[in-house]
């Protein structure tokens, strides 16, 4: 494809020749664009959203993971190798060939007869003894050093070149079940010969191989010797499956390769999603086995799943990521678009419709990510992952002129209705035909049975000339719907989305707690009704005491004398002047002493022994009402709040026991009212 350089002319070209500018600001548009291209540093491949696209981009991550992934492994056997090497030519200068007269004048690098190396061969070999390795290790030393180099190229970033021979070309994509099984099993000999040698080579450099020990345990060194990090460390293996090469037979070959717990990453390119049929001279509509395979797949539990359209560039760039990166066999399940029966819409727009309606939603299950399906499975990269199906706002213009709009709802049947093979289950309704009856699929879909009966389900349609028009669906196609939102359902609640287990524990559990807090309250009820039980005798005689105490006084107490102004009594006799000077000086009654004893029965009190510590009286004036150390309500300073404050007090009291008395500011406003709103509870 074109480069994005290219691209980016041709559209600046575009955009400077179709532009209405003068000519001045052409110019400094052109410099604009100039300086922005500068920005682009490499001139990437640009490549179309087609049926070529996944697999390319496949191969391009691959590379570039393996790149990245290995350059810390091809460190680590870069020394196991040098290591060994040096383990060999210290053991070669100690052999005899290394003495030799030969070998001398080789490595002098000059062919003098000045130099006796006869002479000075012999002085080497009678001047030390022999020291050399055992011949069994040495060879294995040798054996090893060569699966290490013959592997080494494999994990080189030069890997491609022509001078460099490969065991076999890592970035190859096998395209056929049986070649994928034989492939696999010559690449996992391979492996497993090449990391035999590398737990011989760690030993061997660290002087620890033991034949006692070592030797048995490397005979019955296979495949399911490898570790969790040299099952990572082996080249993945691009398996590409077109869906019409999946047959029954094959199908079956599909799971067993993704059941080998190896690193093998299946990319499955599907490009119909429904097989319609006939029966009785009747076409039904039936959602084929690749729309399901994702969901299947991921029950085998060890297996990366990746669904989703050709248009989610998004999601095939990181599920390409995460699956390369995981461990074990992965699975790409990409639609591609319909081309052969549907050819009018373009493959962007085909793929992305089978996303939005369900048919072909995108998801992820990643075993690495966690024990728990909620640490696997990912929905999240759908349109409105929680509603049923997408709901848009549809704006368009009326007869009438003016701009309305509808909430649509985009379903199955909006995906199938450009499928040639499916015309006859949609029919053109014209506008002087619509009646109340006719209801949106996505609307009808929510209806019970018994409404649905009397109900006509349609799709909006938009034609060539842009008219709006209904097309009502037939009873297969409904069944279609009915199935994806099944479907989809399910993988909703595996990606923890509307989950029946955790809404069916939200309720259990919201009805436990009113279940408990009706339980709290009426043993709340039952205790203070119990108190007052308890204390209603000790209470009143309190209350009784304390009505008492004011009214019962000394006799002697002026509060308690009589008032005699109203009544004049008869006149006296005369007396002497010293008793008349006693009466004089005896006191008269002072009403207003009175009256203020009597005011104290119109004083606020609180049954402090009933109070429930709710703070409704505190938050409203906490100078006017107090906790004592019990934490029980008090009068705190009657003169410290209004009339209104001890009213409002008294009707929030929980368990009515603030009694308000009179009102002491006779000016206070609304005192009336406040009067009857505090009668009850005087």
């Amino acid at each position: 494809g074109a480069g994005i350089l290219g691209l980016w002319d041709r559209a600046a070209r575009n955009l400077i020749n179709t532009s209405r500018l003068d000519e001045d600001k052409k110019i400094q548009f052109r410099d604009n664009l100039a300086s922005v291209r500068k920005v682009l540093k490499s001139d990437y491949e640009m490549i179309a959203c087609d049926q070529e696209m996944p697999g390319r981009l496949l191969t391009g991550l691959t590379e570039i993971f393996s790149n990245d992934k290995y350059r810390n492994w091809c460190t680590e056997l870069d020394t196991l190798i040098q290591h060994l090497q040096d383990i060999l030519e210290a053991d070669f200068s100690h052999s005899p060939e290394a003495k030799s007269a030969e070998h001398l004048r080789e490595s002098s690098g000059t062919h003098s007869d000045d130099i006796d190396f006869s002479a000075f061969s012999s002085i080497l070999t009678a001047g030390r003894p022999d020291n050399q390795i055992p011949e069994e290790r040495r060879a294995r030393i040798r054996s090893t050093l060569d699966t290490l180099l013959g592997v080494r190229p494999v994990y080189a970033p030069d890997r491609n070149e022509e001078s460099v021979e490969l065991p076999f070309a890592p970035l190859s994509m096998v395209e056929d079940c049986d070649a994928a099984l034989q492939t696999f099993n010559s690449r996992m000999d391979i492996m497993t010969g090449f990391f035999r040698a590398v737990q011989i080579a760690r030993l061997e450099c660290n002087n620890a191989y033991r034949e006692s020990v070592h030797d048995d345990y490397f005979k019955r060194f296979d495949a399911t010797y490898l570790t969790e990090a040299e099952l990572k460390l082996c080249p993945p293996l691009l398996v590409k499956l077109d869906q019409s090469a999946v047959t029954e037979n094959a199908f079956a070959k599909l799971l067993a390769i993704l059941n080998t717990g190896f690193p093998i990453k299946v990319l499955l390119l599907i490009d119909d999603l429904c097989t319609p049929s006939r029966t009785n001279d009747r076409t039904s509509v039936v959602i084929d086995w690749p729309a399901r395979l994702a969901g299947m797949v991921m029950s085998m539990n060890n297996v990366y799943v990746m669904q989703a359209a050709v248009s989610n560039l998004g999601l095939l760039h990181s599920g390409y990521l995460s699956g390369l990166e995981y461990g074990g066999p992965a699975l790409f399940s990409v639609y591609t678009g319909d081309l052969e029966y549907r050819p009018e819409l373009p493959v962007f727009l085909d793929a992305s419709s089978a996303m939005e309606s369900r048919i072909f939603p995108a998801l992820s299950c990643d075993p690495s990510r966690g024990p728990d399906l909620a640490d696997r499975i990912d929905v999240g990269n759908n349109n409105q992952p929680e509603q049923p199906w997408p709901v848009e706002s549809f704006r368009y213009l009326a007869a009438d002129g003016n701009e309305t709009g509808i909430d649509t709802g985009f379903t199955p049947a909006d995906f199938l209705l450009n499928d040639h093979r499916l015309a006859q289950h949609f029919w053109n309704v014209a506008p002087a035909l619509w009646h109340e009856q006719m209801v949106p699929l996505h609307e009808y879909l929510q209806l019970d049975p018994e409404t649905a009966s009397t109900k006509i389900p349609y799709i909006l349609t938009v034609n060539q000339a842009g008219e709006i028009g209904r097309a009502v669906v037939s009873r297969s196609i409904v069944a279609s719907a009915v199935q994806c939102a099944g479907a989809w359902h399910y993988l909703q609640e595996l990606g923890g989305i509307n989950n029946s287990h955790a809404l069916r524990l939200v309720g259990l559990e919201k009805s436990r707690l009113e279940e408990e807090k009706q339980g709290e309250v009426a043993a709340l009820e039952e205790k203070y009704r119990e108190l007052m039980e308890q204390d209603i005798g000790r209470l009143t005689q309190e209350i009784v005491g304390r009505i008492a105490r004011q009214l019962m006084a000394d006799p002697g107490s002026p509060a308690l004398q009589i008032p005699t102004t109203a009544r004049q009594p008869a006149p006296a006799p005369e007396a002497p002047a010293a008793e008349t000077e006693v009466k004089e000086a005896a006191p008269e009654p002072v009403e207003e002493e009175e009256d203020e004893e009597l005011e104290g029965l119109d004083d606020p009190y609180i049954i402090t022994q009933l109070c429930t510590s709710c703070n409704d009286c505190i938050n409203i004036n906490k100078d006017l009402f107090g906790y004592d150390n019990d934490k029980r309500a008090y009068i705190k300073d009657a003169s410290a709040g209004t009339y209104a404050e001890l009213v409002r007090a008294a009707e929030k009291c929980p368990v009515h026991i603030i009694h308000p008395g009179k009102p002491k500011n006779p000016d206070e406003p609304g005192l009336e009212d406040l009067l009857k709103r505090a009668a009850p509870y005087l």
